[in-house]
């Protein structure tokens, strides 16, 4: 079965990132903008986001990656108050723990369903 690629069709300028609950607005744009995995972007240490710089590596090859932050990413980030310090992950979910894949998953599709509804998303 051929599923549809869903991308986010927002430009830097017009992400409404407020339109998104508080624990999805750092992953969403840590993957569209970092071209993060999804697993990558949920395992973040805080410690990984220094100086507008991220320091990571990949989860499925070890291989260090060191990006530039694209200032739509800053200023989600800087935007967002941190989670209580329940977790040393800088993406955590409405309980203020570290998200799991499928937890992500969850919680972004209908989310994602919304958008497309409301016209905010387009199908590739």
């Amino acid at each position: 079965m051929h599923r549809k690629r869903i991308v986010l069709g927002w430009t830097s300028n017009a992400m409404p990132w407020r339109a998104l609950p508080p624990h999805i607005r750092i992953p969403v744009p840590l993957m569209m903008h970092c071209g993060l995995d999804p697993q990558d972007a949920l395992e973040l240490p805080r410690t990984a986001v220094s100086g507008g710089k991220l320091d990571t590596r990949r989860g499925k090859t070890g291989v260090p990656v060191w990006v530039p932050l694209p200032k739509p990413v800053l200023e989600v980030i800087a935007q967002e108050p941190m989670h209580p310090a329940t977790t040393l992950a800088l993406c955590a979910n409405s309980h203020g723990k570290p998200w799991t894949g499928s937890g992500f998953r969850a919680s972004w599709r209908p989310i994602k369903l919304k958008l497309e509804k409301e016209g905010r998303s387009s199908l590739t």
